[in-house]
């Protein structure tokens, strides 16, 4: 018999089976976070944003010692410590170029060669007064490494900013000479309360750094060359 009668339906005995064609199900799955609403307040507010460069450079300046755990724990700072650093360059070089008895070429390269001198001056003094700070507070127990003494002493260069006065006729020796105490001081503040020392034991990197840095190298590449004594 070559068919099968099932139900009074007859099926052939041989019958082959067709592929079911493959579909892809799509589960669409229900978002469930909630749109807010209009009036609804906000969980998740924007963080604030933190001091600028000015607001710290004031802080520094009037000696404020709270600023520099901050400065020393965030690497992030940094580049408020360098426009801090660049400011004073900038205005160490508007004094060279006003300021002196030997006159200032006028053509050429040669009229940016002070600038460039003394920006650099300041830049590499930034660095010989952070490694003094760091290697002498290190032998007094703190464990602050070169460039959190850098970002430190860095954001302390603020005052130096009133260096551009210091090309004003007749009272400029005078100015100069009060924002290189003023420096001292702003940059001893910032060694004791980087490393967490006492005002007195910081005394000690804070003048050596400032007699290396800011008298005699200051004197060497910018002072004496430029005739500004």
């Amino acid at each position: 018999m070559n068919n099968i009668t099932c139900s009074g339906i007859i099926y052939p005995r041989k019958f082959t089976l067709l592929p079911f064609p493959q579909t892809n199900l799509i589960v669409m799955t229900k978002s469930t976070k909630k749109s807010p609403k209009p009036n609804e307040p906000d969980n998740n507010p924007q963080q604030p944003r933190g001091p600028s460069l000015v607001e710290y450079g004031f802080r520094a300046a009037t000696l404020d010692s709270s600023i520099y755990p901050t400065f020393r724990s965030k690497a992030e700072l940094v580049l408020h410590s360098l426009g801090s650093v660049a400011a004073t360059g900038v205005s160490l070089s508007i004094w060279v170029q006003y300021s002196g008895s030997n006159p200032v070429p006028s053509g050429g390269l040669q009229s940016i060669y002070p600038v460039l001198v003394s920006f650099s001056t300041v830049m590499v003094g930034w660095m010989m007064w952070a490694f003094v700070a760091k290697a002498i507070c290190n032998m007094m127990g703190s464990e602050i490494d070169f460039r959190s003494s850098m970002r430190s002493i860095g954001i302390a260069y603020s005052p130096g900013v009133f260096l551009v006065f210091a090309s004003i006729p007749f009272i400029g020796s005078y100015l100069f000479l009060i924002v290189s105490l003023w420096l001292l001081a702003t940059i001893t503040m910032a060694i004791s309360a980087a490393n967490n020392v006492s005002l007195m034991k910081a005394i000690i990197p804070g003048f050596l750094g400032w007699l290396m840095s800011w008298i005699l190298l200051m004197g060497w590449m910018v002072i004496y060359p430029f005739a500004l004594v």
